[in-house]
This record gives C-alpha cells, sequence and structure tokens, in this order.
C-alpha cells in the first residue's frame, strides 16, 4: 500500500535489530530493537503501526530532545514519554492506521500541539516508574547505540529528506505498487 512509502523509506535508514532481553520494541538514534516473540505475535497491522511508532520518535527527534532535557532540573522522562507516545501514536492515526487498542497514551484531548505542549498538558499527572525498558528509556541508550555520536549515523534531517525523495522519485517512477 502507497500510503507506508514515507514510513517504509525511513525504516530503511535505521537499522532494526531482534532483542529478546526486551519485552515489546524500543528505538533510539542509532537501532530500532524487537522483541522477535513480541513481534510474531501481532496482526499484520498491528506490526505496522509498531514499526511506524517506533520510526516516528527518530524522525522526530524525541531521543536527542529528551537527553537535552534530561539536563534540565525537575524534567520527568516517564511525563516526556507519554508524551511522545500521545503525539506519534495519534499522527500514525492521523496517517490512516489502526492503533492497537493496547498502546498507552492514545487520547484526542492530547492530539494538537508538539511534544513540548502536551508535555505541559501532562503536569501534575503521575507516571509509574518501573524497571521495563520503554521505547525512549535514557538508561537504554548507553546499552546499545551511543546517541551521542552522530558521526555513524545520519541526522533526522537527512534521513527526513532522503525518504521524501525516495517517496517522490517512486511516485514519478510509478514504481509504487
Amino acid at each position: 500500500d502507497n500510503k507506508y512509502t514515507f514510513f517504509i523509506n525511513l525504516l530503511f535508514d535505521l537499522p532494526v535489530i531482534w532483542d529478546d532481553s526486551q519485552p515489546t520494541a524500543y528505538v533510539n538514534q542509532a537501532v530500532m530493537g524487537i522483541n522477535p516473540q513480541f513481534f510474531i505475535d501481532l496482526s499484520k497491522e498491528e506490526r505496522i503501526a509498531v514499526l511506524v511508532h517506533e520510526i516516528l520518535h527518530v524522525a522526530y527527534d524525541h531521543v536527542d530532545r529528551l537527553l537535552q532535557y534530561q539536563e534540565t532540573s525537575n524534567f520527568e522522562p516517564e511525563r516526556w514519554q507519554a508524551a511522545c507516545d500521545y503525539r506519534v501514536n495519534w499522527d500514525c492515526h492521523e496517517a490512516g492506521l489502526t492503533v492497537p487498542s493496547w498502546m498507552a497514551y492514545f487520547d484526542a484531548k492530547y492530539s494538537q500541539g508538539s511534544v513540548e505542549q502536551i508535555y505541559k498538558q501532562l503536569e501534575g499527572r503521575l507516571f509509574k516508574k518501573d524497571n521495563k525498558v520503554k521505547d525512549l528509556d535514557p538508561k537504554f541508550l548507553d546499552k546499545v547505540g551511543n546517541t551521542s555520536d552522530k558521526s555513524s549515523s545520519p541526522s533526522n534531517i537527512t534521513r527526513l529528506f532522503k525518504a521524501a525523495m525516495l517517496t517522490e522519485m517512486q511516485k514519478a517512477e510509478h514504481t509504487i505498487p
């Protein structure tokens, strides 16, 4: 389906690894990790939603912004994760994807504005701190893919530009099925 072409082009620029040490899927600026059993158990629509969800975190620079804001006092990484997920899940919905009911943080109330604006809207809400890796967990960034070393991975602007250009070329050449 050609509505996914842009997302597929973004995905091709990010290495994907199978990682059964994590419960679901995660991303940093260097790699996307997916638990193989989790992925196998999903329907086709859910697999697409998970892949697009994770790649949008990279496209929107959520990881680098997390690391930047983490340096400020009173920053709540769990609230940031929730704000990012609200933004990404709504954008998946707007792109015509089926957001699985089990995906947390999907609500039209948080469908407008930037992640920073959603983060402010979520002030005062409690977000559970747990030991499970979330898809933007800063502690996990040190384990796989150091995001401070950008020399080996393209910038997000480069990724977005390449994906947009590839999509336009495929449209022009009628190579999109």
